[in-house]
């Protein structure tokens, strides 16, 4: 049950992930028609001007127009299906889709390079995995960052504009400027990172101990069905919701209980009950299942005609009879049941204690039902 907890609390994590995948698509589509936008306002510019032959313009249209607009459209569409693909979980996507954002810098920093202000494109791929308070997203995607922005800068020459940083002072500075901005960006959220981390999980606790505790309050530990507190709030909402005629109130309890104990062992005990609370959790459509306290049991059925609730009162005998036959062998155990019908006249200790007298009944003559008439 504790780890049922834990993962509603993550799923609510997830959640915010997912609306986190959302902007982090959203900031890299915007930021590839931006360059597109640029690019091609340069071109119109550049085209109107002596400083681009016009032999020279198909060549200026493909290298930093058409090849980059279109590289980054089909990153941008294996972005739009990791996103919404069902074969990765959250925290994949996300890492996934950091590299993406990182093969966008990439791109455009080679196809513009330039320009000094491109060095600058993989802060916002870094800074963006802060989002996810992941330490493992933040690292590789700094550590991809940092090897493509050095790859591109020495090895990849394709704006023929741009000089090397071994021949041109200015642009080394600029080089090693960007690298130390990156490598302090990168730093910066791995520690900001981590420390989100931490405070989430610390949320992730605070929150699965009062789930934890509010479930002990409300179900039974060891069938998962309501406990006895619940029954005493569900009576309340009843009153209060002024429908109490029309529900119909069961006692129930396992005949013979402790001659299990006695001659099966209370393993064997333990394991009928088990058997029963399945039984009940599986009809849960049909009524709400309590614990009373040690074999005894409760159901509650809204809008049943008393015959509809012998009928599955009989049926559930007669289920836990062939289930607990392995367990208990020669043993005659079944279960007997008192109904009655709620009246909004009738207070609850004493619809009680009739369903109670009515089940004692039903055990001392050997019925399986016994109603209150």
């Amino acid at each position: 049950m504790e780890k049922h907890h834990i993962g509603n609390v993550q799923d609510r994590y997830n959640e915010i992930n997912k609306a986190g995948l959302k902007l982090q698509y959203n900031i890299a589509v915007i930021l590839t028609v931006f360059a597109f936008i640029a690019e091609v306002l340069i071109g119109v510019y550049v085209i109107q001007t002596p400083l681009l032959e016009s032999s020279s313009l198909p060549v200026f249209l493909m290298k930093y127009i058409i090849v980059p607009t279109l590289t980054n459209s089909v990153l941008l569409f294996v972005g739009h299906y990791i996103i919404n693909t069902s074969e990765l979980d959250v925290s994949n996507k996300a890492l996934s889709l950091s590299l993406i954002i990182v093969a966008i810098s990439f791109v455009l920093f080679s196809a513009h390079s330039a320009f000094t202000a491109t060095y600058y494109f993989y802060i916002h791929a870094v800074f963006l995995t802060v989002i996810y308070a992941e330490p493992k997203i933040t690292k590789i995607t700094f550590f991809v960052s940092v090897s493509a922005l050095i790859f591109s800068e020495l090895f990849l020459f394709w704006d023929v504009d741009r000089t090397s940083i071994f021949q041109d002072p200015s642009r080394m500075v600029n080089f090693f400027t960007a690298i130390a901005i990156l490598l302090a960006t990168g730093i910066i959220s791995i520690i900001v990172v981590n420390i989100e981390r931490q405070k989430n999980d610390a949320s992730i606790d605070l929150e699965n101990q009062r789930l934890i505790l509010e479930s002990r309050l409300q179900f039974d530990e060891m069938t998962g069905l309501y406990n006895k507190l619940e029954l005493q709030n569900t009576f309340a909402k009843m009153s209060i919701q002024n429908d109490f005629d029309q529900n119909i109130f069961v006692f129930l309890d396992i005949n013979n209980f402790k001659h299990v104990n006695d001659y099966c062992g209370h393993q064997a005990g333990d394991q009928c009950i088990a058997e029963l609370s399945t039984i009940l959790l599986s009809l849960s459509n049909d009524f709400k299942s309590f614990r009373f306290g040690g074999d005894e049991f409760c159901l509650l059925f809204h809008n049943f005609t008393i015959d509809q609730v012998v009928s599955k009162c009989e049926a559930i005998n007669e289920t836990f009879i062939n289930l607990v036959k392995p367990i208990v062998g020669n043993l005659d155990i079944s279960i007997s049941f008192g109904v009655s019908q709620c009246s909004q006249n009738q207070s609850i200790p004493d619809l009680i204690d009739q369903t109670d007298k009515a089940l004692y009944e039903a055990k001392k003559y050997r019925q399986i039902v016994k109603v209150v008439t």
